[in-house]
């Protein structure tokens, strides 16, 4: 086991004992949120005139398509976390199957 496998191992194995959805809820949250910033400052940038900016933000039709988009961009968080965890989950294993049982970090968890 080589010394990035090592750190993987030990950093992976301390995210995986807190468990699968803290991680996703956690991440999803997160990354929801930052998609959600992303497309505000792209609805920003796209209008065509500055001079009403704050009006046009505060309006209550603007209000509602964001609510429905803050719900989508969560649920793309949710699944991009969800995603992210099926492929650490993948590495993790694999290091698992290539590696001795004896050369393995000592981990506060049974590994199967």
């Amino acid at each position: 086991m080589d010394e990035s496998d090592r750190k993987y191992y030990l950093k992976w194995g301390w995210t995986r004992q807190k468990g699968k959805g803290r991680y996703i809820f956690t991440r999803g949250v997160c990354y929801g949120f930052f998609l959600l910033c992303m497309r505000i400052v792209i609805d920003i940038i796209q209008m065509p005139s500055y001079e009403h900016l704050l009006e046009d933000i505060t309006s209550q039709d603007y209000m509602i398509v964001l609510g429905g988009m803050a719900i989508l961009m969560i649920l793309a968080g949710f699944l991009v976390a969800w995603c992210l965890w099926i492929g650490k989950e993948s590495r993790f294993n694999q290091i698992l199957k290539d590696t001795p049982k004896e050369d393995l970090p000592y981990l506060n968890t049974y590994v199967k």
